[in-house]
């Protein structure tokens, strides 16, 4: 099979596949919700939590365990985003409306504050600004990886 270009990569990508489109528009529907402020936070908050679930699972398909190109990245930092961002509103949201019982959809408010910050994490992790000699060199002293 020769081997495909980055480039012809992205021209394969559409819409029919069930590539980053469907996270893509959950999280999209999330963002409307939460944008036109109904009183529906605890029907945000729980797509939401089905967001970051969808998210995590693509994640480690794609990111971790397949080979990502750099359209995989960029989307992965962009959907990312877009979910603390939601996550953060919510919380906020949620800090606000103290009538709003989280219980009501099985959740508890520190269930909410630890997948944001899990989310903040995760963000960092794939997107810091360490440079790989450093990261290397940290590996080593912390934790004695050698490569």
């Amino acid at each position: 099979m020769p081997e495909t270009q980055p480039d012809q990569l992205d021209l394969a990508y559409s819409i029919e596949k069930p590539d980053w489109v469907a996270l893509k528009i959950l999280t999209e529907e999330i963002q409307d919700e939460l944008a036109q402020n109904r009183n529906n936070l605890l029907y945000c908050l729980s797509n939401w939590f089905l967001a970051v679930t969808i998210f995590k699972r693509f994640e480690e398909r794609q990111m971790v365990i397949g080979t990502p190109i750099q359209r995989d990245t960029e989307y992965h930092r962009v959907i990312l985003t877009g979910i603390l961002a939601s996550g953060e509103k919510l919380l906020h949201e949620l800090f606000k409306h103290t009538e709003v019982d989280t219980k009501n959809v099985g959740i508890e408010l520190p269930d909410v504050q630890s997948a944001v910050n899990e989310l903040r994490l995760c963000y960092a992790e794939w997107f810091n600004d360490m440079k790989p000699e450093r990261k290397k060199e940290i590996m080593s002293e912390v934790f004695g990886v050698k490569e």
